[in-house]
């Protein structure tokens, strides 16, 4: 049973990553957008709201996660000790922790 309920947890872990990661992409993608259209990114996620996404994407769906967005990068916590940092003005990403 030990067994079993770590497979489930690391799994549910696992998806949870997925989903950010495209939620992510879709939230990077809304932001190209409105700064094709408004020749700046924009000052905050809500912002993208309701032209470029229905509504802001959690990063996770379980626990607590949402995205975080300043001085044009988004971030979001993968788990305790990592982030996930998408720079907008350089177009990469980067890690930290």
């Amino acid at each position: 049973m030990p067994i079993l309920t770590f497979a489930i947890a690391y799994g549910n872990g696992e998806l949870q990553w997925k989903i950010s990661d495209i939620n992510a992409e879709r939230i990077i993608k809304a932001c190209d957008e409105y700064q094709a259209d408004n020749g700046r990114f924009p000052d905050k996620l809500d912002d993208l709201v309701p032209k470029y996404l229905a509504s802001v994407p959690p990063a996770k769906y379980c626990m607590t996660g949402d995205f975080k967005y300043y001085s044009h990068m988004l971030w979001w916590n993968r788990h305790d000790f990592h982030r996930r940092i998408y720079h907008l003005n350089e177009r990469r990403w980067s890690a930290l922790d």
